[in-house]
C-alpha cells in the first residue's frame, strides 16, 4: 500500500480526511488499481468547483494519475478519480506515495 499522502488544498479551509482505492481484482491475477475516492471538505459553500488531481508514486516516477471535478458544498464530499496507468496495469504495491491536488477553478 501507500506509505505515505501529500495533500495540497486552497488555503482557506479544505481537509482531506480520507483517500481509499477501487480495486479489481481475479483469483488468477494481482489486484489493480483503478481508481481513487477522496473524502474532503471544500473551503467555499455553493458557487465554486475544484479539480481533483491523483498521482501515484514510485520515488520520484509517476506510476499513474487521474483527475476529476467537485462543486462546492462546504460540507464532507467524496470525489471519485479514474486511475490511468503511465505503462501496464498498477498493483498496490508498484506505488509508495501518492499526492493529492486541490485546486479551485472557479
Amino acid at each position: 500500500g501507500t506509505g505515505s499522502v501529500s495533500v495540497n488544498c486552497p488555503a482557506s479551509g479544505c481537509a482531506v480526511t480520507q483517500v481509499s482505492w477501487t480495486v479489481s481484482s481475479s483469483a488468477s491475477t494481482a489486484p489493480t488499481i483503478s481508481g481513487a475516492q477522496v473524502t474532503w471538505t471544500t473551503s467555499q459553500t455553493s458557487g465554486h468547483s475544484y479539480d481533483v488531481y491523483v498521482t501515484l508514486l514510485s520515488g520520484t516516477s509517476v506510476v499513474g494519475s487521474g483527475s476529476a471535478t467537485q462543486a462546492a458544498s462546504g460540507t464532507a464530499v467524496t470525489t471519485s478519480v479514474t486511475i490511468t496507468a503511465a505503462s501496464g496495469s498498477i498493483t498496490p504495491s508498484s506505488f509508495d506515495h501518492v499526492e493529492v491536488d486541490i485546486v479551485q477553478t472557479s
